[in-house]
């Protein structure tokens, strides 16, 4: 990684401060559909991005061929001549750092044999369930290395792991079809990848049973996996660019109620293996524990170095960046406080409710006013307690601080994680309004 020293040692005669980001990885790929392997093999990655201050202007450029590192430094000082302006020091590198765990040595030697015969192994576990869907099954191991370095003196090397498992069915028949899927990752391999695959399985036991659902008001029971499209509009509210701009719902809300009294929200990239984990943020500022909502009360804001200067307060170390992409803030490990009584028991206490396993598209809406509106792709109908079938063909929006607000009705005691970066209880949502399709 000499090329840092060289780029670094070149900004260093022609800006006022600079930094410089190298970055390489090794991914393993391993995919199936309909039964046959269709991918297993290995892409590597490197390059090489410089951030440069001149004239109290941020510039930025970045490359993947090592060759042409030179012209990087260039293309930062031509942008900088038209970027934001920039008040705020790069970090020294002296901070308090966290002893963060990021890197798994027995997922770096995971071999491709390996991840062939899981992925094998976890096809058939679904197949079982149904002969006529089509199965597709991605797995994915990852060794990542950074450094990052600055004139103010910054100099840190991170290496990662990260391990991905997703498990995906189809089908297509007269008037139905059907898409799920489930999935998990991390920085090591540490869960049970065929429990996942039963797990898909075992929801797939209501999919011939199809059941109508009318428009009309119900209550919402999120599965933890889908937690996450209720989290990303408050973590877009408490997002330090939106509330810079003032376009987010949440800004200048600081200390205020914005959610019910039994929810709490942890951003947290210093967990071990997390798998947005790590001791500092894009911009070298050491991460930490950060309370967003506390008990219903807004705490906190999630703030990178320009956005942190914006609002006169100091980073918390929320800067997040790929190699082609300057800073921005983000959220990391996110992880919402349990209840107090089992999902199971939720369930069984809800009279007339939607199991919301699987949205579509992501959440939509006006996501920064912190609205909401999602396609329910694989859900399953309560009455009374009981597992009745499959809804289909309907959608919900609203807006999520009424949704996790006065219409929170329970917080499940068991959690779970999603996505890698999500630990999440099933959450209740009650008198939700469902408009039914056709």
């Amino acid at each position: 990684m000499v090329v840092v020293e060289r780029l670094l040692e070149s900004a260093t005669r022609r800006t006022e401060k600079a930094e410089v980001l190298y970055a390489e990885s090794e991914a393993s790929r391993v995919s199936f559909k309909a039964g046959k392997l269709r991918e297993a093999g290995i892409v590597n990655t490197q390059g090489v991005g410089a951030r440069v201050f001149v004239d109290g202007r941020v510039g930025y450029a970045s490359t993947t061929d090592l060759a042409s590192v030179d012209d990087v430094l260039e293309a930062a000082l031509a942008a900088a001549k038209f970027g934001r302006k920039a008040e705020y020091d790069l970090p020294d590198g002296t901070g308090d750092y966290a002893e963060v765990k990021t890197y798994d040595e027995a997922t770096a030697e995971l071999s491709v044999e390996t991840m062939v015969d899981v992925g094998e192994q976890a096809a058939d576990v679904v197949k079982g369930a149904d002969e006529h869907l089509v199965v597709a099954v991605e797995v994915e191991r990852t060794i990542g290395r950074t450094r990052l370095a600055n004139t103010a003196g910054l100099d840190r090397a991170v290496e990662r792991t990260a391990y991905d498992f997703a498990v995906v069915v189809q089908r297509t028949a007269e008037e139905d079809i059907l898409f799920h899927y489930d999935y998990d990752a991390s920085v090591a391999r540490d869960f049970d990848e065929l429990a996942v695959a039963r797990r898909l399985a075992d929801s797939l036991k209501w999919a011939d049973r199809i059941v109508d659902v009318k428009t009309g008001k119900m209550d919402l029971i999120f599965d933890p996996a889908e937690v996450p499209t209720l989290l990303f509009p408050v973590t877009t509210c408490v997002n330090g660019a939106h509330v810079v701009d003032r376009s987010s719902a949440l800004a200048g809300r600081l200390g205020d109620e914005v959610a019910d009294a039994r929810l709490s929200i942890i951003d947290d990239a210093t967990e071990n293996f997390g798998f947005m984990a790590g001791a500092l943020d894009g911009e070298g500022t050491p991460t930490r524990r950060t309370p967003v909502i506390e008990r219903g009360v807004l705490k906190s804001y999630l703030t990178d170095l320009a956005t942190a200067a914006r609002l006169g307060t100091a980073s918390t170390g929320h800067a997040r960046r790929g190699l082609t992409t300057p800073p921005t803030p983000g959220a990391t490990n996110v992880i919402v406080e349990p209840g107090d009584r089992t999902a199971a028991d939720l369930v069984a206490d809800t009279k007339n409710g939607i199991l919301v396993l699987h949205t579509a598209g992501g959440a939509m809406g006006n996501l920064r006013g912190g609205e909401l509106s999602a396609s329910i792709a694989y859900a399953l109908k309560i009455e009374s307690g009981d597992v009745v079938g499959r809804v289909k063909d309907c959608i919900f929006a609203g807006n999520v601080f009424e949704m996790l607000g006065p219409r929170l009705q329970a917080i499940s005691s068991d959690s779970r994680r999603s996505g890698g970066r999500y630990m999440a209880p099933a959450v209740v949502v009650a008198d939700q309004t469902i408009t039914a399709k056709g």
